[in-house]
């Protein structure tokens, strides 16, 4: 399998000196330890407390002795390494922030979402403009991720076991794994790596925090330190209690929990941080652009994605960028295995037109082709979107040597 990062993102170094990272608490991570509601049969719970720690360690507000035994929420600015975190990735993530257009559109967005018992506004993961982004810079850098665990066998295993996973899916799963930015500050169950293992506990992440959601829109991996997410475990907390010093626009009223959506998305819509609009990009850790096609399968098959651009000039596994701008970032060769069809196990490849060079106006032709079919029929799915709109969608099966009916698309100039 070949991977080349996208030009956008920067590949995820190793930890120099000891292997183990760093866990030294950082500036702007603030650890909000808050009580467990009092369960009384046949009554009420009492009122919940809190502690508030600085990154120094100095007690910044002091609850009741008589409180009830704790949970920590541990509350991390976008661009801080995060808590024991699995690898230092903070140089690869996207260093923008969201335009007050698009900070309008989001809030206005959570205001539609129910609150739980807890106090959190309960968002669908696939609900149109959750997440932001922008069609020019990936959020962050998965295949960096995936080749860090490659080479840290430690970390790989804690990795795969926090996210149920065998340690020889990871590649396959973080791949379709779609780089995205928090709109709200969103309540995860993260995961820290320490003594060899990754330890869960609480967290709300800042919004503008880069984030790789599945394909039902829940966050899974923490972009700057490569933390594992899980839905939150909220029995017993109360964020109305987390007061004192956080960031600046922090409001407890509006923290986000995000539930998985229904269907499975087959694009995902995202809210530009630049214009407050909307655009559309495809599922998986490739990269978007003014053009982005993209092909999904689900079988042990060889299949690729190829477009041939208005000079002439094919895209494809053996020619993986042009001289107009196509570039192919994600080539997956699965290799023959048995596939049950799962996330885990699904391919992707993608092709996308970087933004620092204009496509040239005129016809391409998008296609797919069984290279190697491994004795098995693939159903598989491209998608073309062009300008942030997803203009065409098809699914079909491929057999050995076959080729899927040509998808012609024109560009304006």
């Amino acid at each position: 399998m070949s991977l080349p990062p996208p030009p956008a993102a920067v590949p995820l170094p190793p930890p120099t000196g000891d292997p183990t990272p760093s866990r030294r608490p950082r500036v702007g991570l603030w650890v909000v330890v808050v009580t467990l509601f009092a369960l009384v049969l046949g009554g009420g719970g009492g009122a919940a407390a809190f502690l508030l720690f600085g990154d120094d360690g100095d007690e910044k507000e002091t609850a009741p002795e008589d409180k009830e035994p704790t949970v920590e929420l541990v509350l991390e600015e976008a661009r801080a390494e995060g808590r024991a975190a699995f690898v230092d990735a903070t140089d690869t993530v996207i260093d923008a922030e969201l335009s007050a257009d698009a900070v309008d559109e989001a809030d206005s967005l959570n205001e539609e979402f129910d609150t739980d018992d807890a106090g959190a506004r309960v968002a669908d993961g696939s609900a149109p403009g959750l997440y932001g982004g922008t069609m020019s810079q990936q959020a962050c850098d998965s295949v960096g991720l995936v080749d860090f665990l490659a080479e840290h066998d430690e970390e790989a295993a804690a990795w795969a076991e926090a996210q149920d996973i065998d340690v020889d899916e990871i590649e396959g799963y973080v791949t379709t794994l779609t780089p995205v930015l928090l709109t709200a500050d969103t309540w995860v169950t993260n995961h820290g790596f320490e003594d060899g293992e990754a330890t869960p506990f609480q967290s709300v992440l800042q919004r503008g925090t880069a984030v790789l959601i599945d394909e039902h829109g829940v966050p899974r991996v923490r972009c700057a330190c490569g933390n594992p997410l899980l839905e939150p475990e909220q029995e017993g907390i109360a964020l109305d209690s987390a007061e004192g010093e956080t960031w600046d626009d922090f409001d407890a009223e509006q923290i986000r929990v995000v539930e998985e959506g229904e269907e499975a998305m087959e694009a995902v819509e995202l809210l530009d941080i630049e214009t407050g609009e909307t655009f559309e990009r495809g599922v998986g850790g490739g990269q978007t652009g003014e053009i982005q096609v993209t092909l999904q399968w689900s079988t042990g098959a060889d299949l690729d994605v190829h477009v041939i651009d208005p000079i002439g000039d094919e895209v494809y596994f053996s020619n993986d960028q042009v001289d107009s701008g196509g570039w192919l970032d994600v080539d997956m060769i699965p290799g023959c295995y048995e596939s049950d069809g799962s996330q885990g196990s699904r391919s992707i490849e993608n092709i996308f037109w970087d933004d620092s060079v204009t496509p040239p106006p005129g016809e391409y032709t998008a296609f797919v082709k069984d290279y190697s079919g491994c004795g098995v029929s693939s159903d598989y799915q491209m998608q073309v979107f062009v300008g942030g709109v997803l203009v065409h969608s098809e699914t079909g099966t491929l057999t050995d040597g076959e080729e899927s009916p040509y998808f012609t698309f024109t560009v304006d100039s």
